[in-house]
């Protein structure tokens, strides 16, 4: 089947993985730790232009098969988590650094609220840095979540650069809510970046980037797919029912009808079809709001153990 066609996502390594051939500039590598799949891509500045991202380097942890509400599953993804962070302010030369942690999305609306429901279990410790109280092994930590444009009437990009030149921080911790194009990942997946964000991508309300090249200090990504849209839902659907066919001799008709399809560019097909519907919706599971509480507090733990020399020498 012919998948030339880039579905919606903000997951890098299924975006380079809609390109069947080798891509110049892409460079990937897996690993397995802990039963988590750890997928790390780095994108050159000189790269195919097929992919519409930043160079910089992105990492992509992928835990379908596990338990998330499983305690001991939680340690593991937490563990693989702050590594991961870790090796990043590594790179970026600011581990143990003044940082601050923001939440981006709607605390309103339970799959955009990863980022700040992720801030209320985090520990922050600025304040006391402010007040000379002995802080041995903990960071200057803040935190804050700047809500949505379509609350504030302002630009996050713009509130969060305001906050930035006030608290002087060395680098930003970004949270946030995804799409995919692969419903197994949806409360399954975590991915680091260290090009920032654009809030609001994910669900087609693109705003003003969070990035290095805006603010002018390092700014570190993380986000969860909650979300997929529902054309590309479509498109699973058919690709499962076409495996399923396969694998038990059924109907070749409509696996050549469906194979047909994907020649013949389905998505603009699926877009073209559902024009009439005039709602760009977005699906989500029934089980979304323990899941974001769950991974809330996962991402939390993991940024605390990465930030915090004395956590760190506790759990890793």
């Amino acid at each position: 089947m012919n998948k030339q066609k880039f579905f919606r996502t903000d997951i890098v390594n299924e975006e380079t993985n809609q390109v069947n051939e080798k891509l110049l500039g892409v460079k990937e590598t897996i690993n397995l730790n802990e039963d988590i799949k750890i997928t790390k891509i780095k994108i050159n500045k000189k790269h195919d232009p097929r992919i519409k991202r930043k160079s910089g380097v992105y990492y992509t942890l992928d835990f379908e098969k596990l338990d998330l509400y499983d305690n001991e599953t939680s340690k593991k993804i937490i563990k693989v988590f702050s590594k991961t962070l870790i090796e990043i302010l590594k790179s970026k030369k600011v581990l143990d650094k003044q940082g601050m942690l923001i939440g981006l999305g709607n605390i309103n609306i339970t799959p955009d609220s990863i980022g700040p429901n992720t801030l209320d279990n985090v520990i922050v410790t600025r304040h006391l840095y402010l007040n000379s109280i002995n802080n041995d092994g903990y960071s200057n930590i803040s935190a804050y979540s700047p809500g949505v444009m379509g609350n504030t009437g302002i630009e996050t990009k713009d509130i969060v650069e305001s906050i930035k030149d006030k608290v002087k921080p060395d680098y930003l911790i970004v949270v946030d809510a995804l799409s995919t194009s692969k419903v197994f990942r949806i409360n399954k997946t975590i991915q680091l970046t260290d090009t920032g964000i654009s809030p609001g991508s994910g669900v087609g309300n693109k705003r003003k980037e969070i990035s290095f090249e805006t603010l002018g200090i390092p700014v570190i990504a993380v986000g969860i797919p909650t979300v997929v849209d529902l054309n590309t839902l479509t498109l699973n659907i058919l690709d499962n029912l076409t495996i399923y066919l396969k694998e038990n001799n059924i109907d070749t008709k409509v696996v050549n009808i469906i194979e047909e399809l994907y020649d013949n560019n389905i998505y603009d097909l699926l877009d073209q079809a559902t024009s009439n519907i005039k709602i760009d919706m977005m699906v989500t599971p029934k089980d979304i709001d323990e899941a974001v509480l769950e991974l809330s507090k996962i991402v939390a733990a993991g940024i605390d153990i990465a930030v915090h020399e004395k956590l760190r020498s506790i759990y890793l």
